[in-house]
């Protein structure tokens, strides 16, 4: 039960040097300038679901950059978690 949203441009993709920093999780400390809006993304998917949620990095097939967010959904009766 989990919520996969991918996000996709056409450009060039990621260098080699920048993936492998993105996936190292270079984002999740805050004590750098670069990167910001990916830890700001990050730390709000913490805070709501913990270690369920993560932030994926990649290169598309037409060589494109990929970030994919996956996201526990979280169900009650009537209810839908919405962050």
């Amino acid at each position: 039960d989990l919520l996969v949203i991918s996000i996709i441009d056409d450009g060039n993709g990621f260098s080699l040097e920048k993936l492998n920093e993105l996936r190292e999780g270079c984002f999740k400390s805050k004590h750098s300038d670069k990167h910001i809006g990916i830890w700001n993304v990050f730390q709000r998917l913490r805070l709501h679901f913990g270690d369920q949620a993560e932030i994926l990095f990649n290169n598309s097939e037409d060589q494109g950059a990929r970030v994919t967010l996956i996201i526990p959904v979280q169900l009650g009766i009537g209810e839908v978690h919405h962050v």
